[in-house]
């Protein structure tokens, strides 16, 4: 197993990590390769050498930064540490590449460099979110804005077996996010898709969820555009820090709010990290014909370990062979009622 590693992605790159490095212990047991511009890592790994697991380097000498055209940048920076580790992973089911940069040019390189799964159209970013159960996914979390109805249903299927893989759920229950969970509610793409996913027998699907459900735990997937879905990350890890800064602020106003905080310590350090997307780490792309994961790009060392640890699990339990043969026999199937239904109309002429 090799698991690539975007030394240059991240807001605190390359420092940050390195230091995730740091904190792997001995839990990686994969092969580790850094890309990245060797004049910027060395020093940082000269000081760290003995802490950090065994890994080698690929020099990239270029790099795409933030504010850059993805596919713009894709294409003409081709020795940058993004565009070299999806080539290295092409091809190989034992390898998986993670990134904490530009998510828009990681995107456009596995598109690019990769393709897609035969049978999906749209490749989708996968984000496990916290819930009162314990954590959902959602998805399409940013890297589609406009969609088709077949892209929000390869989204359902590809989310149910990411459910099935992250949370060991056998029959993970899929919902579409809309206005309401009557059926004329919603748009056109979710009233089209919600007719197809219907009739589905691939997927357990229990309809529309409503944005005030989906912390719930009524549903394990939620399925959604990517601009829907990138409002909601964004939304709630805005919440999120909020709350973090009203709590603060209350505790300061009260003679006696100091003594009750200090009682309920370890229960806010539990929330907290239930609320923490670095306990995560990172968002599997499904749909692209590799193993890709990518990042937050204000990961701390500690999401850069997680990270690192959701792709070397998705190698362990096959996650990509797994979307490869659900979609070949989904396929299959497609194939087989289009030749019966052609057959029962040529008996009936």
């Amino acid at each position: 197993m090799q698991i690539l590693v975007d030394a240059m992605g991240g807001d605190h790159a390359p420092k940050t990590v390195i230091a995730g490095l740091e904190l792997l212990n001995n839990e990686c047991t994969s092969e580790l390769v850094l890309l990245g511009d060797e004049g910027a890592l060395n020093p940082l790994i000269q000081k760290k050498l003995k802490k950090l697991p065994p890994f080698k380097i690929v020099h990239c000498p270029e790099n795409i930064e933030m504010g850059e055209s993805p596919v713009q940048a894709v294409r003409t920076k081709k020795n940058s540490s993004i565009v070299r580790g999806l080539e290295l992973i092409k091809r190989n089911s034992e390898a998986a590449f993670f990134s904490a940069g530009h998510s828009g040019a990681v995107f456009a390189a596995a598109l690019m460099t990769l393709g897609r799964i035969d049978g999906v159209e749209r490749p989708a970013i996968a984000a496990i979110l916290p819930s009162i159960k314990g954590r959902f996914i959602l998805l399409d979390a940013g890297a589609n804005v406009d969609c088709r109805p077949q892209h929000l249903v390869d989204f359902a299927l590809m989310g149910s077996t990411y459910a099935k893989f992250y949370s060991n759920t056998e029959t993970p229950i899929v919902g579409i996010l809309s206005n309401g969970e009557e059926e004329s509610k919603g748009t056109d793409l979710t009233r089209e898709a919600h007719e197809v996913l219907k009739a589905t027998n691939d997927i357990q699907y229990r309809g529309y969820v409503e944005g005030k459900d989906i912390f719930n735990g009524r549903v394990d997937v939620v399925v959604t555009d990517g601009f829907t879905g990138n409002v909601v990350l964004k939304s709630l890890e805005g919440l999120g820090e909020t709350v973090s800064k009203l709590l603060k602020s209350e505790i300061k106003k009260s003679i006696f709010a100091p003594l009750g905080a200090l009682l309920l310590i370890p229960v806010i350090n539990k929330l907290r990290k239930k609320m923490d997307y670095a306990e995560v780490g990172a968002a599997p792309l499904l749909g692209v014909d590799g193993n890709c994961f990518i990042g937050h790009g204000r990961s701390n060392p500690q999401a850069i370990k997680n990270g690192i640890l959701r792709a070397q699990e998705a190698i362990q339990r096959k996650l990509h062979q797994t979307l490869v043969q659900e979609f070949k026999q989904r396929e299959n199937k497609r194939s087989e009622h289009i030749q019966t239904e052609h057959l029962c109309e040529g008996n009936k002429s």
